[in-house]
């Protein structure tokens, strides 16, 4: 191959390499590693409490607040009660996901994982780029049928296990129903940046 051709054929794969990453997707909004509690007041508004990945497990450290207006929670995400699916083209580490999964489980001292209607419907725990959530569809009144949900430690690490090793692979992201126990709950990993949940 000549000379000539061969700096037509560099020049043209340079141009290629230069376009290509001139169009990188936009940052999408990224949540802080640690922990994220989150329920719905009276109002609709979302409330979230906030523990640092640094002070998880310190009993002292008081939790950041943040309340998110109702109208920006309606237009956040459409999914809601999601059965169970895998990301249509995104991956990420097992090694992340397994940290994020063990932070959220680790978050929890009682067992089963017991979620009212007034009380913290979605929980979700950041590492890196990977976030794991277990979101809780309970409806009120805070007592009667459906107000309560109650599911196993146990379980919900199964639908994480499940989403791995057989409905989406061990690097893909997914969310699969929690099975057993008590109510309409799903559990699941995605990137930190994704919508989720309600």
């Amino acid at each position: 191959m000549s000379t000539m051709k061969l700096t037509i054929l560099a020049t043209s794969f340079l141009h290629a390499v230069v376009a290509v990453s001139a169009t990188v997707l936009p940052e999408q909004p990224k949540l802080a590693d640690g922990l994220y509690k989150s329920y719905l007041d009276d109002a609709g508004n979302e409330v979230t409490h906030f523990v640092p990945w640094d002070q998880l497990g310190n009993s002292t450290y008081v939790p950041t607040v943040q309340v998110l207006p109702s109208p920006t929670v309606n237009k956040r995400s459409i999914l809601v009660k999601r059965k169970e699916g895998c990301h249509p083209n995104v991956n990420r580490p097992s090694s992340e996901t397994d940290q994020a999964n063990k932070c959220l489980i680790d978050s929890f001292s009682n067992d089963p994982i017991v979620t009212t209607a007034n009380g913290y419907k979605r929980f979700s725990c950041v590492k890196g780029n990977s976030l794991s959530y277990i979101c809780s569809y309970n409806r009120g009144p805070v007592l009667g049928p459906g107000s309560t949900t109650r599911k196993w430690k146990s379980d919900i690490k199964g639908s994480w296990d499940y989403v791995k090793r057989t409905l989406c692979g061990i690097n893909r992201l997914g969310y699969a129903q929690v099975i057993n126990g008590e109510g309409d709950v799903t559990a699941g990993y995605t990137y930190n940046g994704d919508k989720y949940c309600w």
